[in-house]
Order: structure tokens, then C-alpha cells, then sequence
């Protein structure tokens, strides 16, 4: 009678072992999700943090949220730029406004096991193409954006990956400090502990840029609600960034209420074919109630700087 009860009794463990694999990897899997909401907008959730991409306006991230807290700029008429989108630099290159295929025209859609890719035509004036592809990160509520610049023209060009991402105005931006910023910076910044910070309030008027370089690749960005946007990058040399820019670069205008959190890939040179990737990863959460928002303290480099590094 031993025998049976211990074949019992290993089927029963078998089956209990099967069910908590199957449980935890279903707590796995069901905090990211990827669909198309309608005809020309597809989203991507990370847990808590969701985005939104319209394929039809230059797969531009319309939306980014924390529980349904909206974090981006939206759009209005009077608005230049909004949401979050890709450039490429230097921008004395194409002036104002960017090259229409990239910045604004639709792009084709692609869905895989992992991702969205969003692919755009080649823009007839500058020869270049983008692919934006949106998938899950490596940590809970955060999303890796992969970009990629492609040169589709005869000739060889040198361009960089430009990052732009438009928040309300308000809250404080800030980064590990590498270098001093450049000399055309119009934006006065304060520093302490080692970072470069903004506190976005009524003492600054109009328009005025930050062009700064980050040590250990990320800017992060706390808005009034206390819920903390961080960009994760690769970390670069002054000497790897597009002419006249900054690795971190922060614009703000006051009149229309908004700010540009934007970020620089590697200033590459680009035979036919040929193309640059940059990838950035989103984190977003709520900065713990202990930590005052409207400051740099240790504990505030700290709790970024250990978010970033998981």
C-alpha cells in the first residue's frame, strides 16, 4: 500500500509544482500587452505605464500614462510640437519645421511577438527613413523605444538620432552633470550633488533651451503630480553628439505652457543603407512620499539612479 501512496503523493507535488510555474509566469506575461485601439492608434502597456502611438501623424507617442495620469502634452492648435517624436540632428540641416515623411506622414505597421515597428517612407528631401519600434523593458513599468535612422540616398550623410519629448509645463528636469553646458545655452540651470537641475516655475519667461551633456546616460523629469518620467540612454561623449547640440537638451516655453525633455543618439556617418540605432527606455512611477519633489537631495539621485541601474 506504500507504493501507491507515494505515486499519489508525487503526482499531487507534480501538479501543484505545474500550477505555480503556470501562475507565475502568467504574472509574467499579463502586465504587458500590445494592440491597436482603432483605426490608426496602437498602444503598448508595461504594467502601470501605457503609450499610445498614431501611426497616421509620424508614429508619434501621443500619450504616456501612469494608472490613466497623463504625462505628455497634448495637442492643441496653437501648439508646435507635442507628445514625444524622433528627429534628426543637427537641426541647421532642415530649419523649421522637420522633414514632413519622418516628422509628420504615416507609417507602416508591423506587429510581432514583441513589438510594434512603425516604418515610415524615405523622406525625398533628405534620403532618410525611421523605424520606431515600441516593446516592453526590462523592469516593471518601463517601455524600450528602439529607433533607427537609415540612409536611403546615394551619397553619405552624417546625421544623429534626436529624441523629443513634450511635458507640461512645471514640475523640475534634471541630470548627472558631465561637463559644463554650451556656451549658446540661453536657459540658466542650478547645480548641487553633482546634477544639473530646472525647477520650472514663474521666474522664467519666453523662450530659453539647456544644451547639457548627462554622466551615466538619463534624464529624468518630475511633474507636479510627483510621478517621476525618467529616459534611460546610452551614455556618450561630447564629442559623439551632433555640431551645436547637447546630449540633454531642455526647452521651454512659458507662453504656451510646455517644456522639451530631448535627448541625443550618436552623430553617425551613413553610406547608402546604412543607419544609426538608438534605443531609450521609459520609466515612469511615482517618487516615494518621503522624497520631496521640489529639490535635489541624495536621496532623490539615489532612488533614480538605483531605478536606472535595474
Amino acid at each position: 500500500m506504500k507504493k501507491p501512496i507515494k505515486r499519489v503523493s508525487s503526482i499531487i507535488t507534480q501538479n501543484i509544482q505545474k500550477k505555480l510555474l503556470y501562475t507565475f509566469f502568467v504574472g509574467l506575461t499579463a502586465t504587458f500587452s500590445y494592440c491597436q485601439t482603432n483605426e490608426n492608434v496602437y498602444q503598448v502597456t508595461n504594467k502601470n505605464v501605457k503609450i499610445k502611438i498614431d501611426a497616421n501623424t509620424g508614429a508619434r507617442i501621443t500619450s504616456l500614462t501612469y494608472d490613466g495620469n497623463e504625462i505628455l502634452k497634448q495637442a492643441a492648435d496653437s501648439l508646435p510640437n507635442f507628445g514625444s517624436t524622433l528627429w534628426p540632428a543637427p537641426q541647421n540641416e532642415w530649419g523649421w519645421p522637420p522633414y514632413y515623411s519622418l516628422h509628420k506622414g504615416a507609417y507602416k505597421v508591423e506587429k510581432s511577438k514583441a513589438n510594434y515597428a512603425f516604418e515610415s517612407e524615405v523622406d525625398t528631401t533628405s534620403s532618410l527613413q525611421m523605424i520606431k519600434k515600441f516593446e516592453k523593458g526590462d523592469s516593471k513599468n518601463a517601455l524600450k523605444l528602439a529607433y533607427e535612422l537609415i540612409n536611403k540616398g546615394k551619397e553619405t550623410v552624417k546625421n544623429g538620432p534626436w529624441e523629443v519629448t513634450v511635458v507640461p509645463y512645471g514640475g523640475m528636469s534634471f541630470f548627472r552633470k558631465e561637463t559644463d553646458p554650451l556656451s549658446r545655452s540661453s536657459l540658466s540651470a542650478k547645480e548641487t550633488l553633482g546634477i544639473t537641475y530646472v525647477i520650472h516655475d514663474e521666474r522664467y519667461q519666453g523662450k530659453q533651451k539647456l544644451f547639457g551633456f548627462t554622466k551615466g546616460g538619463w534624464l529624468a523629469h518630475v511633474n507636479a503630480s510627483g510621478l517621476l518620467f525618467i529616459k534611460k540612454m546610452k551614455d556618450l561623449t561630447p564629442s559623439q553628439i551632433a555640431p551645436n547640440h547637447g546630449e540633454i537638451e531642455i526647452f521651454m516655453n512659458t507662453e504656451l505652457q510646455y517644456i522639451e525633455l530631448e535627448n541625443h543618439g550618436k552623430y553617425s556617418t551613413l553610406a547608402t543603407n546604412e543607419k544609426v540605432d538608438y534605443d531609450v527606455t521609459w520609466i515612469v512611477l511615482p517618487l516615494p512620499k518621503e522624497i520631496p519633489s521640489n529639490k535635489i537631495s541624495t536621496e532623490l539621485i539615489d532612488f533614480v539612479e538605483k531605478t536606472v541601474s535595474h
